[in-house]
């Protein structure tokens, strides 16, 4: 497998011969430097431990550079993100908008800390998410919340994810969605994330503000499982591509709604919207066909709930271990 961006490649296989066979080959045609063995790539920093059998991705370099940058190194550590009971609202004065400067800078930390969230640290994602909502027009509050983003990486920049050869779990995922965001108010649009895990550690996630308004948490979360279904598809067809032999079905979808799983096998329940009906047949089929088995979880341990909603400090820890982010 061959991982292009713009001028930087990873070659990545199971044999060395085939490898080094095809740097000979493109070598003949272009002019290139070879690096070895992947430590760096992208910003993404690449730990092995072969007697361990593990392999850690993390942004601990970045997340420092970061730090510098917006003037935080020395700053007081967080426990979390963003702070439990967080209250904000879509209409903003203009007198209270950030001057240009202000603006710009509160582009370029959002911006920042989005490239970490998206690499290796899905533990930003619900804060990073929010603030990324007033790009256009952010105020000093905004800008707290940001610098507390930044905060809580000073106490953990090192984190990461760890990836093991031994673990023999298949394909899993978590999803979550909210009904009515307590935190932000002015915007009745639901949010809804997914986790996908393989060898102990997440593959894949994702937090996004749906285009449909919702009128009730069994349809929001109705919709968020359709989601992460979509994503257990595509994940499980490029595996199998793959060769990977761990990959079996049916893939486990956990969510905490009992209203929502049950619509995905009753046919007699049907909501009268017409995208939560479409919503409804694609996830039955899914269902009846045998790759995906929903199964419930208590909203506790649910690791895709601290996507949708500030948390406490016990109960973002919980979240954080549950994330597999070490």
């Amino acid at each position: 497998m061959i991982a292009v961006y713009v001028d930087d490649i990873m070659m990545i296989g199971r044999h060395k011969l085939v490898i080094q066979e095809f740097k000979s080959q493109l070598s003949k045609k272009f002019h290139i430097k070879d690096m070895g063995e992947a430590t760096d790539y992208l910003g993404i920093e690449i730990e092995r431990d072969r007697a361990a059998g593990t392999l850690k991705i993390h942004q601990s370099r970045y997340c420092r550079s970061l730090l510098s940058k917006y003037g935080m190194d020395e700053c007081n550590p967080s426990r979390m993100p963003i702070q439990e009971g967080t209250k904000l609202t879509m209409d903003q004065p203009d007198k209270q908008i950030l001057d240009e400067e202000g603006i710009h800078r509160y582009q370029s930390i959002i911006g920042s800390l989005t490239y970490a969230m998206q690499g290796t640290r899905p533990d930003l994602a619900y804060a990073v998410s929010l603030c990324s909502r007033f790009l256009a027009k952010p105020t000093a509050v905004h800008m707290g919340i940001a610098k507390g983003v930044l905060r809580y990486l000073k106490g953990a920049t090192d984190l990461g994810i760890i990836y093991r050869r031994d673990n023999a779990e298949n394909l899993f995922v978590y999803t979550d969605s909210n009904y009515q965001d307590k935190t932000l108010r002015g915007d009745g649009r639901l949010t809804s994330g997914y986790r996908v895990y393989l060898a102990g550690g997440l593959i894949l996630w994702s937090l996004r503000r749906q285009h449909c308004v919702t009128t009730s948490s069994t349809e929001a979360k109705y919709i968020g499982q359709a989601n992460a279904i979509k994503q257990i598809i595509t994940a499980t067809q490029f595996l199998l591509e793959l060769r990977l032999p761990i990959i079996h079905t049916p893939v486990k979808l956990y969510a905490d709604n009992t209203s929502s799983q049950s619509l995905a096998h009753k046919p007699a329940a049907r909501p009268q919207s017409g995208h939560i009906d479409a919503a409804m047949h694609f996830q039955r089929e899914k269902v009846e066909t045998g790759l995906v088995d929903i199964t419930h979880v208590a909203s506790q341990d649910n690791a895709a709930d601290g996507f949708t909603k500030p948390l406490n400090g016990a109960k973002f820890k919980r979240f954080r271990e549950l994330l597999r982010v070490h």
